[in-house]
């Protein structure tokens, strides 16, 4: 009998889309596995992540108030497990899919609500599940730190790749830019501002959806909206620009120096975390002159540079998604189990 998995997800433009992001990796894996998975999210997720084309995906309103009878009714015979990625769903939501729901995964960072989960997966550096004692039922397993931070498994594949590349590395001549899918608060301009107050004229990619920018810069600029080989311009690149998100982990699994700035209030606690060990390079006031001292800085000097990559590299390995599955699978199979038992 095929398994199914329904994951609750949602991207748009004042979210980004980091949530659906880190859960096609999960889905990936779990078709691998032989699972049927279907998306339940808000219409817009579809045109931030083209990658949900390839995905079963029904639309639901996006209000919580009735979200757990539109699950029951868009999947009348109930799932195996329900995945919920959502900063604005808690025991709420949870709690009223049980009985439908055979397992409930949450994959969560926040740490500032309440929980009905068999199984909480937070990738934030340092997390231990202790900081979930109060917010979860007391049977909880926790999966906590970067170990499962979920990456595709092509930043595994890639690494010893990327490493190699930098332990070669002896110049910064190629930048990355990324503050994820959406730019609304208008930080692209401010980013790149910086890098030309900084003197870098060597070659840029922007990744992102952001308004026409003005292409007078002193360096060769190629804006791309979506990138489908992330891990190819980050082993290409020689520092990046970014905000501290999902990509956090991706560039410390490929040992990409960065030069870090933070975009939305649920990425301090990575930022901090990560700059407090010298993973990155955090501009905590995002100025274009705070850019430009940041990008100087580790341009300008290569041991700087060398531990800063080695010192990511060894946040995150790449393997944290088949962590997760090799804990969640076992955990259901035995469940199903006990039940025929019964």
């Amino acid at each position: 009998m095929t398994r199914r998995a329904i994951v609750r997800a949602d991207a748009a433009r004042a979210i980004g889309s980091g949530h659906i992001r880190r859960c096609l990796t999960l889905a990936q894996r779990l078709q691998d596995a032989g699972w049927d998975i279907a998306f339940a999210t808000i219409e817009s997720s579809e045109e931030l992540v083209e990658d949900l084309a390839e995905q079963s995906v029904k639309i639901v309103s996006g209000d919580p108030a009735h979200e757990a009878e539109e699950l029951r009714a868009l999947f009348p015979g109930g799932v195996n497990l329900l995945i919920v990625d959502h900063y604005q769903r808690d025991a709420a939501l949870e709690s009223a899919c049980r009985g439908w729901a055979q397992y409930i995964m949450v994959i969560d960072d926040l740490v500032d609500r309440p929980h009905d989960a068999d199984l909480l997966v937070d990738m934030t550096l340092g997390r231990d599940a202790d900081a979930y004692r109060d917010l979860l039922p007391e049977n909880t397993l926790c999966l906590t730190g970067t170990d499962y931070a979920l990456l595709r498994p092509e930043f595994a594949e890639r690494r010893p790749q990327a490493l190699a590349r930098r332990a070669q590395t002896l110049s910064v001549d190629e930048i990355l830019i990324s503050v994820g899918a959406t730019d609304q608060s208008g930080i692209m301009a401010v980013l790149l501002d910086g890098l030309a107050q900084s003197g870098f004229t060597g070659r840029v990619s922007v990744i992102g959806e952001f308004s026409d920018m003005d292409n007078d810069y002193p360096f060769d600029m190629q804006m791309t909206r979506q990138a489908h080989n992330m891990p190819a311009r980050m082993i290409a690149a020689d520092l990046a620009i970014g905000a501290c998100g999902v990509t956090s982990w991706e560039r410390c699994c490929l040992g990409l120096p960065t030069v870090a700035v933070i975009t939305a209030d649920n990425q301090r606690d990575i930022a901090s975390a990560l700059s407090q060990i010298g993973a990155v390079e955090l501009v905590r006031e995002t100025t274009a002159q705070s850019v430009s001292r940041a990008v100087q800085r580790l341009r300008d000097d290569s041991e700087a540079w060398q531990q800063m990559s080695k010192i990511a590299a060894d946040v995150c390995d790449g393997a944290g998604a088949e962590r997760v599955i090799n804990t969640l699978l076992p955990i259901i199979e035995a469940g199903e189990a006990s039940r025929s038992q019964v």
